[in-house]
């Protein structure tokens, strides 16, 4: 049996609650449309001889955008194109893959078929790998399957939710420590809490140790961590069921609800307006709610306006990233937890390499990136017991190596001790090479020229920084490093092969590998004058 759902226009499997019949609008706990299996089709016209069908086409150019590997990847194995009327129809298997395909993918097959088709409406239809191919019975004979909701898992992982007591507290993170134990102690005047700040700051460890608290403080109190991402397949599968009274009986009965990474719900309408109701009906019984975000809630793009209002109706604190003086107290704290005793100059070399990557990415130190060095030089102290990771002491020597930083400078060209290029500049000068502006470059646009630039800025940043893909990606501003590293793999290949540039000027005659070449000269030459 199939379950079809449609977007038209740009938009795509964001709109996650289904669509009245009659007025076309979205109705708030109605259960998604089901249809009958159809034979595959394509657009009702037959295609001229010889000429590719428009998914073909699509295919093709969406290889060309995000790498043969990675497209065959999900198009291929998982998820099938075909057409239907003059609509892209895409196949999946579940509304989870649906909705990963459509965040990984659904902008630049938008921009395909728009290139290809004229047209950028998208079906996402979901069929059941192992449903039967008995015709469709009413919807209220199925059975029912049960929504899982967060409430059983809460009793099994109650144990692991962290504690406030472990929390490393200092001026960048007091205001947000002192407000999530204030609302441990069952204090609503800061509700809701919101705290928002970048990536590894402590905002997980935070709620779960406002969770752990309060439970310890009331015994048998329903209190409630959960991810917005959790929260959402939880109410999407209740949607299907027919289960939304449990779901709601779940999330609006309990005292305390601590819901994290809330700028996932961005562009996911029908989920933002049941927990705006979720939200008024907590907030009625003065019960207590504690967001958190990566972003303020003014911030997160595609929010509603009535759930940012109600988010910034209590208290918002932004957690910082940590000074050097808190860094070597994170990176002590973080060791004692392994059994290791860093020497002051093994943490001082900790911290300066920390500081000196996030200067190339242009973020601040996380705590995540703290927690990751240490963890390389736990490794090296198991590995490399002769430098005296046995005795469970860290040294400069150790640290050096298991950081890297004991390796010979390499040379750039004949003659020069090589000083690592700045990110900023190489992206600075390959755009001014290829005519890309900076906005285009850290935008979604994928012209040939656009995409060039930032394969070429990823080939040069591993050649002249010591910047590893995640920096590399987090510096050009993509969302994960997967992206960077098809990018690479890609414009390597289009040196190999000889490709043109073909733009404009010296452009159009000036194959990819020989740009490289002269903005490998020009970046050279300026280390070397520094």
């Amino acid at each position: 049996m199939q379950a079809a759902r449609k977007a038209t226009g740009s938009t795509t499997v964001g709109r996650d609650a289904p669509q009245d019949r009659a007025t076309g609008r979205r109705a708030q706990g109605a259960r998604p449309q089901r249809i009958e299996p159809r034979p595959p089709q394509r657009d009702g016209k037959r295609e001229p001889a010889g000429e590719a069908s428009g998914d073909r086409r699509v295919l093709a150019r969406l290889r060309d955008q995000v790498g043969r590997e990675l497209c065959d990847r999900y198009f291929e194995r998982v998820a099938k194109l075909s057409m239907h009327d003059d609509a892209l129809r895409i196949r999946v298997p579940s509304d989870f893959v649906a909705g990963v395909i459509d965040r990984r993918f659904g902008e630049a097959l938008r921009a395909a078929c728009r290139d290809e088709l004229g047209s950028d409406r998208i079906e996402y239809e979901v069929h059941a790998p192992h449903a039967p191919s008995a015709p469709a019975a009413p919807a209220q004979s199925a059975p029912a399957r049960e929504a899982p909701t967060p409430r059983k898992k809460t009793a099994k992982t109650r144990t692991s939710l962290r504690s406030l007591d472990d929390f490393v507290v200092d001026a960048s993170n007091s205001l947000a420590y002192n407000a999530a134990r204030a609302v441990a102690r069952g204090e609503g005047g800061y509700c809701p809490l919101f705290i928002h700040g970048a990536c590894g700051l402590g905002k997980t460890h935070l709620l779960q140790g406002i969770v752990r608290l309060f439970q310890q403080q009331r015994p048998g109190a329903r209190a409630l961590y959960v991810t917005s991402e959790a929260f959402t397949n939880a109410f999407l599968s209740s949607m299907r069921a027919g289960t939304l009274d449990a779901f709601r009986e779940t999330y609006r009965g309990v005292e305390l609800l601590c819901l994290d990474d809330v700028h996932f719900l961005s562009a996911k309408r029908a989920t933002q307006t049941e927990l705006l109701h979720t939200f008024d009906s907590i907030g009625m019984d003065h019960r207590l709610v504690v967001l958190a975000s990566d972003e303020h809630p003014r911030d997160i793009a595609k929010l509603s306006a009535s759930l940012a209002s109600r988010f910034a109706s209590g208290a918002v604190v932004k957690i910082e990233s940590p000074d050097p003086q808190m860094c070597g107290v994170l990176v002590r704290h973080l060791a004692a937890r392994r059994s290791l005793v860093l020497e002051d100059a093994a943490v001082a070399l900790v911290v300066e390499h920390a500081q000196a990557q996030a200067r190339l990415s242009g973020v601040g130190v996380s705590v995540r990136d703290l927690e990751g060095l240490v963890i390389q030089i736990e490794a090296t102290s198991r590995l490399l017991p002769e430098l005296g990771g046995g005795t469970g002491r860290v040294g400069a020597a150790l640290a050096s190596k298991a950081l890297g930083l004991d390796r010979p400078k390499r040379e750039v060209g004949a003659g020069g001790a090589r000083r690592p290029a700045r990110i900023e500049r190489i992206i600075e000068l390959t755009c001014a090479q290829l005519g890309v502006t900076p906005e285009e470059f850290a935008g979604s646009h994928r012209h040939r020229r656009i995409v060039i630039a930032r394969s070429l800025t990823v080939l040069l940043a591993r050649e002249l920084t010591n910047m590893s893909y995640p920096e590399i990606a987090r510096a050009m501003h993509r969302p994960n490093h997967s992206t960077v590293i098809t990018a690479h793999q890609r414009v390597q290949k289009q040196i190999d092969e000889g490709e043109f540039v073909a733009g404009e000027g010296d452009l159009r005659t000036m194959t990819i590998g020989a740009l490289a070449e002269r903005l490998r000269r020009e970046l050279t030459r300026e280390a070397r004058s520094c």
